[in-house]
């Protein structure tokens, strides 16, 4: 998020962006920004809480349809050394008590992989090649991005978001979580 005025600054003018990064230890922010910023970052902060539930239901929750005859996909875990095994178990486990994902015994399985983030920890993700295999392809046309280039070229400010757990505040359809069952080497 970019703040301040910037219409006296002339073409060209060089702007320093902060990187804003904030770290909740026992409910509060650390911060060391100017005071504008740790002002609205306070207002927001819910924002940059871990979610600890699934979201609202919503008209755009989201389905997976698949292809017509379509059998259900099952992939065999995947092989983990024992310090990855312990974190699965663990993520597993603070999951399940978010009631993020619950126990299942559906036909679909796919395999979970851990990929590491820059801060060394590790995020949990479910490879789903094999289910998208047989999932309808989306057919929403592709925005151009020379377009999109041509568009930014006059402008001054730019910002980029990144969710926090984004994956997790995207709420499948009623009926459709069964087609994202994951197998690890302990369930």
């Amino acid at each position: 998020m970019l703040y301040g005025d910037q219409t006296a600054l002339p073409v060209g003018s060089v702007i320093q962006v902060y990187s804003i990064e904030v770290q909740v230890l026992e409910q509060e922010v650390l911060v060391s920004w100017p005071p504008e910023i740790q002002q609205l970052i306070q207002e927001v902060a819910v924002l940059f809480e871990v979610p600890t539930a699934l979201p609202p239901a919503r008209s755009c929750d989201h389905a997976i349809p698949l292809l017509p005859g379509a059998a259900p996909i099952q992939v065999r875990p995947y092989r983990y050394a024992p310090a990855l095994r312990i974190e699965i178990e663990n993520q597993i486990k603070e999951m399940l008590q978010n009631g993020i994902i619950q126990k299942s015994n559906s036909p679909f399985s796919s395999s979970v992989i851990l990929v590491k983030k820059k801060d060394n920890t590790w995020r949990f993700c479910v490879d789903y090649r094999h289910l998208n295999a047989i999932t309808v392809k989306c057919k929403y046309p592709v925005p151009i991005i020379d377009e999109f280039i041509d568009e930014l070229s006059q402008a001054s400010w730019f910002t980029s978001l990144d969710l926090r757990a984004g994956f997790h505040q995207i709420r499948l359809k009623p009926g459709e979580e069964f087609k994202t069952a994951f197998q690890t080497h302990c369930a």
